[in-house]
This record gives structure tokens, sequence and C-alpha cells, in this order.
């Protein structure tokens, strides 16, 4: 899926879960008809608390690429997150590890679309040995507004820089640590 929007959208799983788009870049999960500010957002075991209510999506924020799972529990209770009407759980992957020694691994995509001038590019790294592993993402979204079929202007622009990365170590052949973050 070229999106983590088009992700949940696509998946037969997910009986119960519509997505609302609010413009081109965000959209907004919806559980048994709840806005996210009315269920419990888990990002990689974090609590996902959006800066903007109207804005700040989770499913907006992950990279497609970069997940490895989500678990929608529709409440109104969950053994593993506690009381609430509905859960969101967002996991990343992990940093990589490969056997072989050293490897370093990228992905690049881009897309431009004429009307609105508006650029899509996301670069990705994988860096890791044996017993470490870095996994970096940087994507861009922009946009200027553009003209409708009759010639009006129609405002919508847009700009959106996404990182996230995950960081890890193994400490001994049973343990690790991994620090992730988005911005």
């Amino acid at each position: 899926a070229p999106t983590a929007t088009d992700l949940l959208t696509n998946s037969t799983a997910g009986v119960g879960v519509e997505v609302q788009r609010r413009n081109a870049i965000v959209a907004e999960a919806r559980i048994r008809g709840l806005r996210s500010t009315q269920y419990l957002t888990v990002g990689d075991g974090a609590n996902f608390f959006p800066a903007r209510l109207d804005l700040d999506t989770p499913v907006s924020k992950f990279d497609p690429g970069t997940i490895r799972d989500v678990i929608i529990v529709k409440g109104p209770y969950s053994a593993l997150y506690g009381p609430g009407f509905s859960f969101l759980d967002i996991g990343t992957l992990d940093s990589p590890r490969y056997k072989n020694g050293l490897e370093v691994h990228g992905r690049t995509g881009s897309t431009y679309q004429t009307n609105g001038q508006r650029v899509e590019g996301i670069q990705s790294v994988s860096v890791g040995d044996r017993d470490w592993g870095f996994r970096g993402t940087y994507n861009i979204l922009q946009g200027n507004d553009y003209r409708s079929g009759d010639g009006t202007n129609v405002p919508s622009s847009f700009a959106a820089n996404n990182f996230n990365f995950a960081l890890g170590f193994n400490l001994t052949e049973t343990s690790q640590v991994e620090f992730k973050g988005l911005r």
C-alpha cells in the first residue's frame, strides 16, 4: 500500500474501521465511528497524542514500508490496554541485523503531479551488522493550490516532512535494546 491509510482501507481484517480523508496528506482512522481523540492510540509502545487534533493523526505519520503490524481492538475493554472505547496500536519494524556482516540497503521513491505541483518523495536507509542496526526513513509531502476543471483556483497547499528511525544493539545473544523515534 502506498500509504498507511490505504493499508487500513484495503485490509480484509479491518471490519468496523473506516478512514476519513481530511486532505491530501491527512486521514483519520474511525474505529466503530469514534474519532482518533476518543480512543487510545499507541505507536511503538508509546501513547500517541496529536499536537493538532484536526491534522495530526497517527495513520498519516507512519510510512507503510516500516509498519510491522497494526492492532485494532474495538473495545470497550482490553486486558492489555485497560479500559477504553477502542484501541489502535501501530508497531514499526525493528532495526535490521544481518548474519553475513555489514550490509547497507536503501529505498527511494518519488511522485509528481502537475496540477498543484504536488511532490511526494521518500528515502529510507537500512544499515546493520550482526549485533547492531539502524533504519531511518524521511519523506517529503508538498503541494500548492490547484485549478479545478472550470479554472477556479482551489486553496489546498500543504507541506509535511516526516522522519522515523530505529537504532538497536544486541546486548547478548538473547537480549537487545531498541531506540525508536518519530517526528
